[in-house]
């Protein structure tokens, strides 16, 4: 019953928008009965996520990347310097993940992968050592030698990262790519993945709704679900990265931006870490682009020094308080997380 629960909110992009509708309707969300059954319930798994170690581990092995997506702050010049992680650095924080028993990560948070000339080597690095690892791409780079390769080291899950379905409106939001290449390295892994009978990689497709790409999202919708070998078809809403962006340029935000509700503490802070190329720990999935707040630095920390450090206490502290308003990068960003 909870996997057919969880199948429907959260893999069902309608399934998806009706829980979205529900948890930011501003009679129930502003309603002081339901702040106070929703906070008590927050500070226990507050409790419990910071005594524990890191859900979830994203290192990022390139912050670089081959396109200028409109969505994207590079497109507005707001980013951090590029860069590829140091060798020795990624097989530290494999070899700290490992001590705290945590063999579950993501490589990739900013950047494109397969722009990092060792990813394969990260990658193999991990695999020979028992870990599952997914990463996010926007596909364009995958030929059919770095397929064969992802299908040998085993790669548990890649998401492709897709908006459009036409090449018109594709290039005009991923600016620098090639529609019709990506849409055939996508399905000349799904092929390779058939033709192997191998079970991994778990495939999903990634869209974001924006004004661009909303007339034909039936048809991405309708085309990537045909597709065999495809797991899951997820749309997203725009963000605007923590007041990087207006929040009409090119499109209206999400149900889970709305400013007129009570915002509940982030669940990112208590989520996991995300670990930059040079080692640093951004606080925020919204602020990775820039990184303006820094939890640590995996080139003199470990992982759990990181997580049980101070930094991130007084920020969990804040939210906890109802102060997000004094974190400046919290006070620009309109996004809702879910703890339900």
């Amino acid at each position: 019953m909870f996997k057919f629960i969880r199948k429907f909110f959260y893999l069902n992009s309608f399934g998806r928008t009706i829980a979205k509708r529900i948890l930011t309707f501003s009679i129930l969300a502003n309603n002081p009965l339901y702040r106070g059954v929703y906070m008590s319930i927050i500070k226990r798994k507050a409790r419990e996520l910071s005594s524990a170690l890191p859900e979830e581990i994203d290192i990022e092995t390139t912050s670089s990347c081959n396109a200028k997506c409109i969505m994207c702050p590079r497109s507005v010049g707001r980013t951090r310097p590029a860069g590829i992680m140091d060798r020795e650095l990624f097989y530290k924080i494999i070899d700290d993940c490992e001590k705290i028993g945590k063999k579950d990560i993501g490589l990739s948070i900013f950047g494109e992968p397969l722009v990092d000339p060792y990813f394969f080597q990260c990658l193999e690095y991990a695999k020979k050592r028992g870990f599952k690892v997914n990463f996010f791409t926007n596909g364009s780079l995958l030929n059919e030698e770095k397929a064969k390769k992802i299908l040998d080291l085993k790669c548990d899950k890649i998401t492709f990262s897709i908006d459009g379905f036409t090449k018109e409106v594709y290039e005009s939001i991923r600016v620098g790519l090639d529609r019709d290449m990506v849409y055939k390295n996508v399905n000349q892994l799904l092929e390779l993945k058939k033709s192997l009978g191998a079970e991994l990689p778990k495939v999903d497709i990634s869209g974001i709704l924006m004004d661009k790409n909303k007339e034909e999202m039936e048809k991405f919708l309708e085309y990537w679900k045909s597709r065999p070998g495809i797991d899951n078809v997820l749309i997203a809403s725009l963000r605007n990265w923590a007041g990087t962006f207006d929040e009409t340029r090119i499109g209206r935000l999400g149900e889970l931006s709305k400013r007129n509700i009570w915002r509940p503490p982030c669940r990112q802070l208590w989520k996991g870490l995300l670990i930059l190329w040079d080692g640093r720990v951004s606080m925020c999935c919204d602020d990775v682009a820039e990184a303006r707040i820094v939890i640590g630095d995996l080139k003199n920390q470990s992982i759990e020094e990181v997580w049980r450090g101070r930094i991130l206490e007084n920020l969990r502290r804040l939210h906890l308080g109802g102060k997000q308003e004094e974190i400046f990068i919290c006070k620009e960003c309109p996004r809702i997380t879910v703890w339900w």
